[in-house]
């Protein structure tokens, strides 16, 4: 079972859990400082670091005035092509043996920092895990009995749903969650995220992300998680809400008007 995040919004909340836990390694208290590192190092190993973003300046036809529409489908559909993605693994699996090799050489949790961003780039992830388990469970038509990809938004959305399928894909019996635990709006939720604000000393429990943060990332994540996207319709796998074009639309001009 795979329970995949908005990787914009999973990157700040693992910063902010580590830097909670390690307040000494936490560089100079920004995450913009240690997301500065994490793309220093990735483009340090062979991974491109693109930040797509709509070009509303060529939206419109100097001739007309008018939109046109070839630009605007393209501001649209930036991704990453399959063989882009297989000719960037290795540059993956060599920030996975940096990653790797940092933690034997040191006790010390830094180079947990320098995953918060690499961890959300899930396509080259699923993509390494299909191509070992595709001829294991004896082909793609078999996959979705075996691999269950669970959006963390669904799942705080409707809970009750989202436990069914797993029992389902589980086989196991049918259960009725409590009330209080079916949906993300509940009197127990409220009251976890209450504890969670106390402990770290803020009403909210910590700051949000600048909106130019959040833009920027979700630049960089655009294309890969438009390639999740593709990725997943192909080999016949649930979506997932946050890889989806209309999202990243939504997402972006949320964060342009706050």
């Amino acid at each position: 079972i795979l329970l995949l995040r908005d990787p914009t919004e999973r990157a700040y909340s693992q910063y902010q859990m580590r830097s909670r836990r390690y307040q000494k390694l936490a560089g100079n208290g920004t995450f913009e400082a240690t997301m500065e590192e994490n793309f220093s190092l990735m483009e340090l190993c062979g991974l491109p670091i693109i930040h797509n973003q709509p070009n509303h300046e060529n939206n419109n036809d100097s001739s007309n005035g008018k939109k046109d529409n070839a630009s605007e489908k393209n501001e649209y559909h930036t991704t990453r092509t399959m063989s882009q993605i297989q000719n960037q693994l290795p540059a993956w699996s060599n920030y996975a043996r940096n990653i790797a090799d940092m933690s034997t050489k040191t006790s010390k949790r830094k180079d947990k920092q320098l995953t918060h961003l690499a961890r959300g780039l899930y396509i080259f992830q699923l993509y390494q895990w299909l191509e070992v388990l595709i001829p294991h469970v004896g082909g793609v038509h078999n996959l979705k009995k075996h691999l269950l990809i669970v959006d963390n938004e669904a799942m705080k959305k409707d809970t009750q749903s989202v436990f069914d399928r797993v029992l389902k894909f589980m086989d196991l019996p049918p259960f009725t969650l409590p009330n209080d635990k079916q949906t993300s709006s509940t009197k127990a939720v409220e009251h976890q995220k209450r504890r969670r604000a106390k402990r770290v000393g803020k009403i909210h429990g910590y700051e949000p992300m600048k909106n130019s943060t959040k833009l920027r990332l979700q630049g960089y994540y655009r294309p890969y998680n438009a390639a999740l996207h593709v990725l997943l319709q192909e080999v016949g796998l649930d979506e997932v809400g946050f890889a989806k074009e209309d999202y990243w639309k939504e997402m972006h001009n949320n964060a342009l008007l706050s």
